[in-house]
């Protein structure tokens, strides 16, 4: 570049530098820009993820609550079937205090049968000693 001072080379290389600056800028802002959009699509594509992963987890959150109200059904049916038994049981405690009652009374009668037996025996022994005929037995 003869015939040009330094002054006007100092400028034309600082307008080179700065259109190189310019242009690496402008390349650098393209390339974000697509590095951008491309975290934009990726991070949609997560949120799309997670809304799926999160309504799956909220059937799984429907299964279970339909799970617990069923054994809940479960625990009322056998706390109904368990007070069903405890009134059986009560039941039997008053049928056997019932049966030990009846072989008291049976015992009772059998003493009362056996003394009826033996006061029969007496009343035909003394009868006979007055004279009696015993009856022909069948």
């Amino acid at each position: 570049m003869p015939g040009t001072t330094i002054a006007e080379r100092f400028t034309s290389l600082h307008d080179r530098v700065d259109a190189m600056g310019r242009n690496l800028l402008d390349q650098l802002d393209r390339r974000f820009t697509v590095l951008d959009g491309r975290i934009t699509d990726t991070r949609a594509e997560m949120r799309r993820g997670f809304e799926q992963v999160n309504a799956r987890l909220d059937l799984i959150d429907l299964r279970f609550e339909q799970v617990d109200a069923r054994f809940e059904k479960i625990d009322t049916r056998f706390e109904r079937i368990d007070a069903r038994f405890e009134e059986i049981d009560a039941r039997f405690e008053r049928i056997d205090a019932r049966f030990e009652r009846i072989e008291g009374d049976i015992a009772g009668l059998k003493s009362d049968v056996a003394d009826l037996k033996s006061g029969m025996t007496d009343i035909k022994s003394m009868l006979v000693s007055l004279g009696a005929k015993v009856p022909a037995q069948n």
